[in-house]
């Protein structure tokens, strides 16, 4: 949409937030660093995305996707995505490549975030914050991912460096202890073994009115068991928890 599009975009005024206002519609096509495109179903604007650039000292010109909307009426079908790559694929005046990046994990990222366990990064930043063992390793991975917020998508991927920090983040959270703290006593009895019965766990000095937690789980199930295990330590932030962990095979 350009400095002339004035009237097709108050005509698709039931699809912003309020009405255009004509001031601010006439400056936002105006400015050339603005990008707006309107989708269309038999004639009638279905939906549009809006797209902002914007230059910082550090990082030069990004793109910004400021709104993106589609009509109640034609969800579901679509739209919203193929908005999205209509914008990521224009001819963008200045950084192509940057835009297209950015505009291209766009949708996948959103994704990526719902799916994100919050809890285990937020115990990521406590470790960081603290005074404990694991402390510079969890400060190292804050960083590493602080590091790749600050940077477009067409120099370091987002969903990746987010990934990677949870994975860093579970891996900290059920590390086995180091032999100078309380551990775990696991006695397996060679004929219970070979009949194929569960090992018996004998927990020392456990806390006073504590119950010690034993679980077996597969590797898919980890994640799973780190975030019980944060939401538990929210529930009882004043508590100390000794964690242990073994690989069994077969």
């Amino acid at each position: 949409m350009g400095p002339h599009d004035a009237k097709r975009v108050s005509a698709a005024a039931h699809i912003f937030d309020n009405p255009p206002v004509p001031d601010a519609l006439k400056r936002f096509l105006a400015d050339p660093t603005h990008h707006l495109l309107i989708a269309y179903s038999a004639d009638e604007p279905a939906g549009f995305v809006s797209g902002v650039e914007v230059t910082h000292p550090d990082k030069g010109t990004e793109m910004f996707l400021y709104e993106l909307a589609v009509d109640t009426a034609h969800r579901h079908h679509g739209i919203g995505t193929a908005l999205v790559r209509a914008l990521a694929t224009s001819d963008l005046p200045r950084e192509g490549a940057v835009y297209r990046a950015s505009l291209n994990s766009a949708v996948d990222l959103t994704g990526s975030l719902g799916r994100l366990k919050w809890q285990i990064l937020d115990q990521l930043a406590a470790l960081a914050a603290g005074g404990s063992a694991k402390a510079d390793a969890a400060a190292s991975t804050w960083d590493q991912l602080r590091s790749a917020a600050c940077h477009d998508e067409h120099q370091v991927p987002l969903r990746k460096a987010l990934d990677q920090a949870e994975q860093a983040a579970i891996a900290l959270l059920i590390e086995a202890p180091r032999l100078d703290e309380p551990q775990n006593v696991v006695v397996q009895p060679q004929t219970a073994w070979l009949a194929g019965a569960q090992p018996t766990v004998l927990p020392l000095a456990p806390a006073a009115g504590a119950d010690a937690v034993t679980r077996r789980v597969t590797a898919g199930e980890v994640a799973s068991v780190a975030e019980e295990l944060c939401e538990t330590a929210d529930q009882n932030p004043e508590a100390s928890f000794d964690i242990s962990w073994r690989i069994v095979t077969g």
